[in-house]
C-alpha cells in the first residue's frame, strides 16, 4: 500500500509476485486502501 504514491518498476514487479498470495480479505483491504489514496492506480484493476 505504501508503494502506490510513487510506484517504480520494481514495486510493480513485487506487487505482481505477491498479489496472488494474498487472501481474499487481504486483497479487499488493499483494494480499499488504494482507492482511498490513489483511486486511479493501475493495481486496482489487478486486484
Amino acid at each position: 500500500m505504501y508503494k502506490v504514491k510513487n510506484t517504480k518498476e520494481k514495486d510493480h514487479r513485487d506487487f505482481l509476485t505477491v498479489k496472488d498470495n494474498l487472501s481474499k480479505d487481504q486483497k479487499q483491504w488493499l483494494q480499499e486502501a488504494i482507492q482511498i489514496h490513489e483511486p486511479e492506480h493501475q493495481w486496482l484493476a489487478l486486484l
